[in-house]
Protein backbone atom coordinates (compact mmCIF):
# COMPACT_ATOMS: atom_id res chain seq x y z
CA UNK A 1 0.00 0.00 0.00
CA UNK A 2 1.06 3.96 -1.16
CA UNK A 3 -0.53 6.64 0.24
CA UNK A 4 0.40 9.84 -1.64
CA UNK A 5 0.91 13.40 -1.44
CA UNK A 6 -2.81 14.05 -2.71
CA UNK A 7 -4.77 11.41 -0.85
CA UNK A 8 -4.24 8.54 -3.56
CA UNK A 9 -4.64 5.02 -2.26
CA UNK A 10 -2.22 2.64 -4.58
CA UNK A 11 -2.53 -1.04 -3.90
CA UNK A 12 -0.54 -3.66 -5.30
CA UNK A 13 -3.11 -6.47 -6.20
CA UNK A 14 -0.65 -9.57 -6.49
CA UNK A 15 -3.41 -12.08 -6.47
CA UNK A 16 -5.22 -10.18 -9.45
CA UNK A 17 -2.02 -9.42 -11.23
CA UNK A 18 -2.83 -5.44 -10.57
CA UNK A 19 -2.09 -2.27 -9.48
CA UNK A 20 -5.14 -0.40 -8.06
CA UNK A 21 -5.17 3.68 -7.40
CA UNK A 22 -7.89 4.64 -5.67
CA UNK A 23 -9.11 8.48 -5.67
CA UNK A 24 -10.33 9.01 -1.96
CA UNK A 25 -11.49 12.78 -3.14
CA UNK A 26 -13.74 11.57 -6.27
CA UNK A 27 -14.33 7.96 -4.82
CA UNK A 28 -12.76 6.53 -7.92
CA UNK A 29 -10.63 3.78 -9.06
CA UNK A 30 -8.53 3.11 -11.90
CA UNK A 31 -6.14 0.03 -12.43
CA UNK A 32 -3.02 -1.06 -14.24
CA UNK A 33 -3.26 -5.11 -14.96
CA UNK A 34 -1.19 -7.61 -17.03
CA UNK A 35 1.12 -7.54 -14.15
CA UNK A 36 3.23 -10.65 -12.51
CA UNK A 37 2.69 -10.46 -9.44
CA UNK A 38 3.14 -7.07 -8.36
CA UNK A 39 4.61 -7.09 -4.26
CA UNK A 40 5.26 -2.93 -3.83
CA UNK A 41 4.25 0.34 -4.92
CA UNK A 42 5.73 3.59 -4.58
CA UNK A 43 5.05 7.17 -5.64
CA UNK A 44 7.05 10.26 -5.67
CA UNK A 45 5.07 13.04 -6.90
CA UNK A 46 7.14 12.37 -10.87
CA UNK A 47 6.37 9.10 -11.05
CA UNK A 48 4.93 5.64 -9.30
CA UNK A 49 6.88 2.62 -9.04
CA UNK A 50 5.76 -1.07 -9.04
CA UNK A 51 7.68 -4.22 -8.21
CA UNK A 52 6.74 -6.40 -11.05
CA UNK A 53 7.88 -9.36 -8.70
CA UNK A 54 7.43 -12.26 -10.22
CA UNK A 55 8.63 -10.57 -14.08
CA UNK A 56 11.81 -9.49 -12.47
CA UNK A 57 11.54 -5.83 -12.98
CA UNK A 58 10.80 -2.60 -11.45
CA UNK A 59 8.15 -0.54 -13.36
CA UNK A 60 8.23 3.38 -13.46
CA UNK A 61 5.05 4.68 -14.55
CA UNK A 62 4.20 9.01 -15.07
CA UNK A 63 1.08 8.02 -13.37
CA UNK A 64 -1.44 5.24 -13.04
CA UNK A 65 -4.23 5.25 -15.03
CA UNK A 66 -6.53 2.66 -17.04
CA UNK A 67 -4.07 0.76 -19.84
CA UNK A 68 -1.26 3.13 -18.80
CA UNK A 69 2.25 1.96 -20.38
CA UNK A 70 5.00 2.23 -18.00
CA UNK A 71 7.52 4.98 -19.68
CA UNK A 72 10.78 3.33 -18.22
CA UNK A 73 11.23 -0.77 -17.27
CA UNK A 74 13.99 -1.91 -15.30
CA UNK A 75 15.04 -5.26 -15.04
CA UNK A 76 19.20 -7.13 -14.01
Amino acid sequence: LWLDYAGRLYVADSGNNRVVRIDQAGGGWTEVGDLSEPQGVAADGRAVYVSDTKADRVLIFDEITNKAKPREVLSH
